[in-house]
């Protein structure tokens, strides 16, 4: 069973992504090498949580330095 997420938990790829400058496209790739992990809530819709908004901080300040 999916764990229940509230409202505030919950957002949408391009709401994380805006959250930390990145483009959609860019956290769309690194969803796909799985350093994002999305949820499923229903009709098969992803969201992300606090944790993800975190992680694509965390690369966009790492890409930064490069």
């Amino acid at each position: 069973m999916a764990a229940r997420v509230t409202p505030r938990e919950v957002s949408s790829i391009l709401v994380a992504a805006d959250a930390v400058g990145m483009s959609r496209q860019d956290a769309w790739v690194h969803e796909a090498k799985e350093l994002l992990e999305p949820g499923r809530i229903e009709g098969s819709t992803r969201f992300h949580r606090d944790e993800d908004a975190a992680m694509l901080r965390r690369i966009a300040e790492r890409l930064a330095r490069q």
